[in-house]
């Protein structure tokens, strides 16, 4: 009879854990087909904001992409203007590469319009236009330029016009250079020789003992500025 029973138990085993099985693949097919149900609904409630999100996102893409093409082509066109003023000046054809400088002064939608208008200065400074030279300078000072090309411009428009040039509106302009180490040498002689024509002697003993102390000076910068040194001393 024990053995009967246990025979039972046996073959009921084998019964029962197929028909968990059974009852597990039923669940999981109720579970896929509620997904799916689930997702159908989701897509059809939300296909055209999905839809739109994913065309926005290959837009952006792709106009990020024409943008570069565009922005590295303008920048190779302005360059090679700029190249060829450039040698067109260097070579002495001054009327030759004002009007590559020009059109990009005029133009240019990079760094190089202000490169150009330096350039333009600089060719009315040789042409004895001193007046247009100046305008340009002031120009790029108030611009948004590189503060580098700013500076430079600076001390240009100060340097044309030591003599003419009210002092303490020089100075002012000068003020900014004379704490900056990548230009205090040059603002330092300017600024001495507005001091020294206006008769403040110490302000210049000033300025220039002020710039020596500036850290990193190369040794031509601390003879350039010894050089002054010792004139006040004189």
């Amino acid at each position: 009879m024990t053995k009967i029973k246990d025979e039972k138990q046996k073959n009921c085993g084998k019964e029962c854990s197929y028909q968990k099985y059974q009852e597990k693949a039923l669940e999981l097919e109720v579970d896929e087909e509620l997904r799916q149900d689930q997702l159908a609904k989701f897509w059809q409630k939300y296909r055209y904001a999905i839809c739109g999100a994913v065309v926005a996102i290959l837009g952006i893409t792709a106009g990020a992409e024409i943008y570069q093409t565009w922005w590295a082509n303008v920048r190779l066109r302005e360059s090679d203007a700029f190249e060829q003023g450039a040698i067109a000046a260097f070579s002495g054809d001054y009327e030759k590469a004002r009007p590559h400088f020009q059109q990009l002064a005029d133009n240019a939608k990079t760094g190089y319009r202000y490169l150009a208008q330096m350039e333009l200065a600089g060719l009315a400074l040789q042409n004895n236009e001193k007046e247009q030279a100046l305008q340009l300078l002031k120009g790029i000072m108030d611009s948004t330029a590189p503060k580098s090309l700013r500076s430079v411009a600076t001390l240009s428009y100060v340097g044309q016009q030591l003599e003419t040039l009210d002092a303490k509106l020089a100075l002012d302009l000068l003020q900014p250079l004379l704490d900056d180490s990548a230009y205090v040498v040059p603002a330092a002689q300017l600024a001495f020789a507005l001091y020294m024509k206006s008769g403040e002697t110490e302000q210049a003993k000033a300025t220039i003992t002020k710039a020596l102390a500036t850290p990193d000076l190369s040794t031509d910068a601390k003879n350039k500025l010894e050089i002054l040194q010792t004139m006040i001393g004189n």
